[in-house]
């Protein structure tokens, strides 16, 4: 695990954090980890749209809740419309299946 997140940390363009996100986020603990939390939630209020949306992907390999606040910003106001409507999509389902923000 350690590797994705040293993954995460070295990335030096938008596209290789991107896709370090995502894979930080198909390799997270089911369980809450701060530190996978740290570096997913950094990315979705990361400036570029692309780290963002896959950011947005990512959080749906563990749903932890405390996402949420990113999430609701996101669908308020994100520039991008159908990144706003992932993020509604995902926290609709963090809502179906009782994932309440810590």
């Amino acid at each position: 695990m350690a590797e994705l997140l040293a993954e995460v940390d070295g990335a030096s363009t938008p596209v290789s954090l991107a896709r370090a996100v995502l894979r930080a986020g198909l390799g997270a603990p089911h369980e809450f980890d701060e530190t996978f939390f740290a570096r997913i939630n950094a990315a979705l209020h990361h400036s570029d749209r692309r780290v963002r949306e896959t950011a947005v992907w990512a959080v749906t390999f563990s749903p932890y809740a405390e996402y949420r606040p990113a999430l609701t910003t996101i669908r308020e106001s994100d520039e991008d419309p159908g990144l706003r409507d992932h993020a509604e999509i995902l926290l609709e389902g963090f809502d179906e299946i009782g994932s309440q923000e810590q």
